[in-house]
């Protein structure tokens, strides 16, 4: 659960520092022109970040993307009824893991 949010930070980051970099390349040419290996190779260590996040979301993409995974813990609440729902919410993930560990007796599993 908690994976997509830092992906999606990452990439947040990453792309408001490109746009930083192009706005440094517009207001101050001299100054690129000065030092332009390290502003290339920032660029370079940016566009790849970039890329990585790409794999990452192919591969997590291949776990189940949000819809499966939704529709997995809306079958567990379905099955495990409303009783067995607060503890969860209440206990955090670590409750979560142990109830899902258990899969609930009306669970469907066409993925």
């Amino acid at each position: 659960m908690y994976q997509q949010e830092w992906l999606d930070a990452a990439n947040s980051a990453l792309w408001i520092a490109v746009v930083l970099m192009f706005e440094v390349e517009i207001r101050f040419p001299d100054g690129v022109a000065r030092y332009r290996t390290a502003f290339v190779s920032t660029a370079a260590v940016l566009y790849s970040g970039l890329g990585v996040l790409v794999l990452m979301w192919a591969w997590r993409s291949e776990y189940g993307d949000e819809r499966a995974w939704s529709r997995t813990l809306g079958d567990w609440i379905v099955a495990a009824g409303p009783d067995a729902l607060y503890p969860v919410i209440a206990g955090g993930s670590r409750a979560l893991e142990s109830a899902m560990t258990v899969a609930p007796s009306g669970a469907r599993d066409d993925t």
